[in-house]
């Protein structure tokens, strides 16, 4: 009987596709080994912020500050709070409180400008002293800030923008020159709650005021001039721009003092002025009274 043998030549095909066969009927028997996932790892502090804030501390003479810092130990920072950042993964310092006593002999890092993620800042206390550095300018989610009791000399002229909320400057007797012109972009503003409220108060400001369209309280400086377009002009029948006790002085012009209405707020934004100063054709509080009396008469939806 003749067999069907396969020529020699051919013969490898067999062998390469019975190993691959076999290599094949083995692996799929093998259960797969899992690909191990990697281990999550928590948000961290941002590097950038947290070395700005050790400059910042040092700077500011951090041992003269109500809480002293371990600079090793991040969670010893008191005054400072976190917010996430959830695409990077990293906490990002969002609100900053410098409280310091009035002891020591401390400045503003211009570190202050590479937190850039800050949305309050307050700094207080005699400690600090020069002025505030121009890099603030560069934090544009800052939206509170407090400054008070403090040797502080100087504000950037171009700190503030409508973004807002809260401005209170208020006891820097060092704090002179004119008013940061950027006042004028303030926006809104309620002084009577503390929340959206803007104040620069009793420091030693000089010159004239911008013009303000928010409400403010300007008392307690040394300002010259009060500007007339706004004088009087309060869209809520509250207080517009305060400036009482300041060194504002010259005439009222007629316009303003014919209509009673104005005539009534300007009274009460600017009437009382330092020892020595005053509009010298201001009516008094029993001629604005008789005013007012009269035209509430004629307007009984005047409050």
């Amino acid at each position: 009987m003749k067999k069907n043998i396969l020529p020699m030549k051919h013969r490898w095909i067999y062998l390469l596709l019975g190993g691959l066969m076999t290599f094949y009927a083995c692996s799929s028997n093998d259960e797969p080994e899992p690909i191990p996932e990697p281990e999550p790892t928590g948000p961290t502090f941002n590097k950038a912020d947290s070395l700005a804030l050790v400059e910042i501390y040092k700077q500011g003479d951090g041992a003269n500050w109500w809480s002293q810092w371990d600079l090793s130990n991040i969670t010893t920072w008191n005054g400072t709070a976190w917010g996430l950042d959830t695409i990077k993964n990293e906490y990002r310092c969002v609100e900053l409180f410098m409280r310091a006593n009035n002891t020591g002999n401390g400045t503003i890092s211009p570190k202050i400008g590479e937190l850039e993620y800050l949305h309050m800042l307050e700094i207080s206390g005699k400690t600090f002293r020069g002025e505030i550095p121009t890099t603030i300018t560069k934090l544009k989610h800052l939206k509170y800030f407090d400054l008070t009791y403090t040797w502080v000399t100087k504000v950037p002229d171009d700190m503030f923008n409508e973004n807002f909320t809260y401005v209170y400057i208020g006891e820097n007797k060092r704090l002179s020159g004119s008013l940061p012109s950027s006042l004028a972009k303030l926006k809104g503003g309620e002084y009577s709650k503390p929340s959206k409220r803007f104040a620069v108060v009793f420091n030693a400001y000089t010159g004239a005021i911008p013009v303000i369209e928010a409400e403010i309280n300007l008392e307690h400086n040394n300002l010259t001039y009060y500007p007339f377009e706004i004088a009087g002009k309060s869209k809520t029948g509250e207080y517009n721009v305060w400036a009482p006790h300041n060194r504002l002085s010259g005439n009222i012009p007629d316009e303003i003092l014919k209509d009673t209405v104005r005539i009534y707020h300007f009274s009460r934004q600017a009437s009382l002025q330092q020892e020595g100063y005053g509009y010298s054709n201001m009516p008094s509080d029993e001629e604005i009274g008789k005013m007012i009396t009269k035209y509430k008469k004629e307007h009984p939806e005047f409050k």
